[in-house]
């Protein structure tokens, strides 16, 4: 019979710090890593919090486009060429703002009925929202704002038509949004509720439902432009301001082509604003 170690005269606090030693990396090696079974990843991983299945992308591929419009005044019109990128297919719904409300402990106060968030249909398209908010949405999962050139492109398709659905101007029906003020919709509805707004591309909203916050400054053509305007009442020092796209159910139908534009505060939470993610 082999000699134990204290009968070869090694001390016993020696052979304690052994055993334990031995024990302790036996457990390390046969037992899974946290969060693991088996060494396969569980359901909780990195990759499916920042990447919900809720969202769907449209694949836009790269190309040079003539942008804005000549016809306005002062012209809009400039050239770019975009790299491939991914849109979200639909508008922020209400149920998609609340998971990130809920999982960041993010502050969301706004207590108007007219907003979507206090309406309880989870399906609707997110209003009341202001750039900073739509920011934050969107880089808590790895994503951004589309750019203003990437946003018209997505809403006119491969064609560069006026509108989603063409170069036929907006008719009754053809997107949400009022005509001619003749309608009072009293909030946005859920995605792709207008058939005729969809792009080739299957791009659902982009005419109309909320107007959608985009990652540019305000300015004359462009990414950029200057980022400040002047206004002429008694908020008269400059203030920069971002750009929306598209009309909402709060507007008219002026707005619905891919072109169109407006600006706000980043602050700003109006009735008719929303936004959609890109990649």
């Amino acid at each position: 019979m082999k000699a134990s170690l204290v009968e070869k005269g090694v001390p016993r606090m020696y052979v304690y710090a052994i055993s334990k030693a031995f024990i302790c990396a036996l457990f390390f090696c046969c037992s899974p890593a946290p969060g693991t079974s088996s060494g396969q990843p569980t359901a909780s991983s990195q990759s499916e919090t920042t990447s919900p299945a809720s969202f769907e992308f449209v694949r836009i591929p790269g190309g040079c486009w003539e942008f804005g419009s000549s016809q306005e005044a002062p012209p809009t019109s400039y050239r770019a060429c975009l790299p491939d990128f991914e849109i979200g297919r639909i508008e922020v719904t209400v149920a998609q703002f609340k998971e990130f409300v809920d999982a960041a402990d993010y502050e969301y106060r706004e207590r108007r009925t007219k907003c979507t968030y206090n309406q309880g249909v989870s399906s609707r398209a997110m209003n009341c929202v202001s750039w900073e908010q739509a920011r934050d949405f969107c880089l808590s999962y790895g994503l951004r704002l589309p750019t203003t050139s990437e946003w018209e492109r997505a809403a006119r398709g491969p064609d560069m038509t006026v509108y989603p659905w063409g170069d036929r101007r907006p008719e009754i029906g053809s997107g949400v949004f009022s005509f001619y003020q003749r309608m009072e919709l009293r909030h946005p509805e859920s995605a792709c509720s207008a058939k005729q707004d969809m792009t080739l591309e299957r791009v659902c909203d982009m005419a109309g439902n909320v107007d959608e916050w985009v990652a540019g400054w305000w300015g004359v053509g462009g990414e950029l432009g200057t980022g400040k305007v002047r206004w002429s009442n008694s908020y008269s020092e400059s203030r920069p301001m971002h750009k929306r796209h598209g009309s909402s159910y709060a507007s008219d139908q002026h707005a619905a082509a891919g072109h169109a534009r407006r600006n706000g505060y980043s602050n700003l939470q109006e009735l008719g604003s929303g936004f959609r993610c890109a990649r």
